[in-house]
């Protein structure tokens, strides 16, 4: 099984008017399934926890 992943600078809030938290590169992997809906309580459930998983680089290079 493969993942795809996304490499990019986030773009900082429409409510932060500094520059602070936007010089780091974030990786984020893709959806790889559909997240569905849990019949009792109606929560939304994933398959996949790769989707959780979030990274912070200080660089593109790092």
């Amino acid at each position: 099984m493969s993942a795809k992943a996304t490499i990019f600078q986030p773009a900082k809030g429409v409510m932060q008017s500094g520059r602070g938290k936007v010089k780091n590169w974030r990786l984020e992997f893709d959806l790889s399934a559909a997240r569905g809906i849990e019949p009792l309580m109606g929560w939304t459930s994933a398959t996949d926890m790769r989707q959780e998983v979030a990274m912070n680089f200080p660089s593109c290079e790092s």
